[in-house]
């Protein structure tokens, strides 16, 4: 019984000490421009970060948008070809039509960070994002993809 125990301890303890996911997607929603003292800490750290410098009303709303920052992971492949990490996301007043946003890296790279922006014009006059997906991809295999919950089909 104990020896079943601790396998059962050791097992989980392994689980847990897995590393990171090959691609991570944290989106953020900059909605307002001016930060009120109701608003949660972290929250208004967020958005004066992101609005930091900009300075008239126009480049304040500028920055209004959604932000999706992706870091990944590919211990294995570090020289089995160049990485494209690709972000596809459909818009309110555009409908069904599907946008793209690409970050390409080396092939030497075996992790990375990078941020995909809908923000300015681009937002304020094709509305905010409603679906999203992204992929992790070297040379011609994808390694991973990650999408929001109203990404409608896989195979898009």
């Amino acid at each position: 019984m104990k020896g079943a125990f601790a396998a059962f301890l050791l097992a989980a303890g392994l689980a847990s000490c897995s590393g990171p996911s090959a691609l991570e997607v944290e989106p953020y929603h900059l909605r307002e421009i001016t930060a009120t003292a109701e608003d949660e800490p972290m929250l208004r750290g967020e958005q004066m970060r992101r609005l930091y410098g900009a300075v008239s009303v126009r480049e304040r709303e500028q920055r209004r948008g959604q932000y999706y920052k992706v870091s990944w992971h590919d211990k294995e492949g570090v020289g089995g070809g160049d990485v494209r990490v690709v972000f596809e996301y459909q818009q309110a007043a555009t409908g069904s039509r599907v946008h793209r946003q690409v970050a390409d890296f080396d092939s030497t790279t075996g992790s990375g960070e990078t941020e995909f922006q809908v923000t300015g014009d681009n937002y304020l006059k094709q509305g905010r994002v409603i679906a999203w997906r992204c992929r992790l991809e070297r040379g011609n295999r994808e390694l991973a993809r990650r999408h929001s919950y109203l990404w409608e089909s896989p195979t898009r």
